[in-house]
């Protein structure tokens, strides 16, 4: 019996969830993979060896997979972190404009030096 096989279907509707994002939906469905994400794991840490032939087969494939999954998995990453930059611009640019001169130094002096 192939124990890796449950794993290999969680990976693939992982997989398909992750093909299927987008930003209207994205809290959702990175709850969705936080969830699947932790019961893959906890799945994993329960197959011990030793391994089949079969399971050994099936591993293989599921090295091919979890790159794919781990790929996917950054370019939503890379979203989320441009999304957090833009807001992060977007709120200082909305602090200057409210108050533009916060940010002036105050270090220095001027002198009018009159002949």
């Amino acid at each position: 019996m192939n124990r890796l096989l449950p794993y290999h279907e969680m990976s693939l509707k992982l997989l398909d969830l992750i093909k299927t994002s987008s930003e209207e939906t994205r809290d959702e469905q990175i709850e969705q993979i936080v969830d699947m994400l932790d019961s893959r794991q906890k799945f994993l840490a329960s197959i011990l060896p030793p391994y089949s032939e079969e399971e050994l087969f099936t591993g293989s494939i599921l090295i091919e997979t979890e790159e794919e999954i781990t790929k996917k998995l950054s370019v939503i990453k890379r979203a989320i972190q441009m999304d957090i930059q833009k807001l992060q611009k977007k709120k200082l640019g909305s602090q200057k404009y409210k108050n533009p001169y916060q940010s002036l130094s105050l270090d220095g002096m001027f002198y009018d030096r009159k002949n």
